[in-house]
């Protein structure tokens, strides 16, 4: 949930599983591979997703990035 715009967000199993995964800080590229270790997808739709909700995330506060830029 946005607390300032009181959105509430859902998230399908593969943005329910990066949830998890981000619970405690890990690089970008750990959340990648741990997806594509996951899921049949291909890298580079891999990273687009991954980054793309990162992103989404980052911009309503629900998560803060730190150290790495999304490229």
């Amino acid at each position: 949930m946005d607390l300032k715009s009181n959105i509430y967000f859902s998230l399908n199993s593969v943005g329910a599983f990066i949830w998890d995964l981000i619970q405690e800080p890990k690089p970008i590229l750990e959340i990648r591979n741990a997806v594509l270790a996951r899921y049949n997808v291909d890298a580079e739709r891999c990273k687009a997703d991954v980054d793309g909700l990162l992103r989404g995330l980052a911009i309503h506060g629900l998560v803060r990035l730190h150290h790495e830029e999304l490229v």
